[in-house]
C-alpha cells in the first residue's frame, strides 16, 4: 500500500530528525561542560604561575617574606660599590599574576570606599573570582591597608575554594576561622550539580569542623543548573535581594 509506505517513511524521517536533534543537544551540552572545565583549569594554572625558578627560596641567602598575604623572595643582588664587593637584596614577586589581580581588587575596593563612603559593602563573586575575593579579604589583609575600612558581606557562587583549592592545596588555601577577619558575613550560593564547587565548610586549623561561628559560611542551595548562569538565575537573584541588592527585586 503506497499510503502505508509513505507513513512508514514519514515516521522514519521524524525519528531520524529527533535522533539527530538529541545527539546535537547532547554534543552541545558535553562541549559546554568541557569548555567550562578547560576554563577552570586555565584559571588555576594562571593563578599558580611563578616568576622565580621553583626551589629558589631554598638557595643560600634567599629570604621568604609575606606582606598582606602576598609572598615575596628577598634575593641577593651582587654588585660592586666604590671598588668593594657588596650584596644588596632584591624583592622578587613569587606569583606575579596572583599579586597583580589582588592589587587590582584592592584598588577598586579602596576607590569604592573613598567615592561612595558606604555604610555597608557586598562583594559578589563567581567561580575563580570567589577565591580572588576571599584571598584578598581574609586575615584582615585588606583591612590593614585601608584606613576607613568597611568589612563586607561576601557572596560566593560556584566557588572552588573548598572542593578544589582547599582539598588539593590545603596548606596554601585553608578555609578556617581565620577567614572571618576582615569579612562581616559570608554567604555561599551553590548548586548540587556544580562540578566546580558546592558547599564550603569552615574548619579549625587542625582540620576539625568548627562550631565557633554557626553557619559560617551560610551555604544556600539553588536549583541545579551546572556551573554557569548564576548571574541571570532568578533563584539566585532572589537570594541577592535578601542579602543587600533590593534594586534587583
Amino acid at each position: 500500500d503506497p499510503n502505508e509506505t509513505q507513513k512508514l517513511v514519514d515516521i522514519i524521517s521524524i525519528s531520524t530528525n529527533y535522533a539527530a536533534l538529541t545527539l546535537a543537544a547532547v554534543y552541545s551540552i558535553a562541549w559546554t561542560q568541557i569548555s567550562v572545565g578547560l576554563g577552570i583549569a586555565k584559571d588555576i594554572v594562571v593563578f599558580f604561575v611563578r616568576r622565580p625558578v621553583p626551589g629558589l627560596e631554598n638557595k643560600p641567602g634567599v629570604i621568604a617574606i609575606e606582606e598582606n598575604g602576598v609572598p615575596y623572595l628577598m634575593v641577593p643582588k651582587k654588585g660592586r660599590k666604590a671598588g668593594q664587593a657588596t650584596t644588596e637584596m632584591e624583592k622578587v614577586i613569587v606569583y606575579p599574576n596572583r599579586t597583580r589581580i589582588q592589587q587590582r581588587f584592592k584598588i577598586v575596593y579602596e576607590a569604592l570606599l573613598e567615592c561612595e563612603n558606604p555604610e555597608e559593602v557586598v562583594v559578589v563573586s563567581h567561580s575563580q573570582g570567589t577565591l580572588i575575593a576571599l584571598e584578598s579579604l581574609r586575615d584582615g589583609r585588606l583591612e590593614s591597608q585601608i584606613s576607613e575600612y568597611v568589612a563586607p558581606t561576601l557572596i560566593t557562587m560556584g566557588s572552588p575554594t573548598w572542593h578544589i583549592y582547599n582539598y588539593y592545596f590545603s596548606s596554601g588555601f585553608p578555609i578556617d576561622v581565620s577567614v572571618k577577619d576582615g569579612i562581616a558575613r559570608w554567604v555561599n550560593i551553590f548548586r548540587i550539580d556544580d562540578f566546580v564547587g558546592t558547599t564550603v565548610e569552615c574548619v579549625e586549623p587542625d582540620g576539625q569542623e568548627t562550631d565557633a561561628a554557626p553557619q559560617w559560611p551560610d551555604n544556600i542551595s539553588v536549583q541545579p543548573r551546572g556551573h554557569t548562569g548564576y548571574w541571570n538565575d532568578d533563584d539566585v537573584r532572589a537570594h541577592l535581594v535578601v542579602h543587600g541588592f533590593q534594586e534587583l527585586s
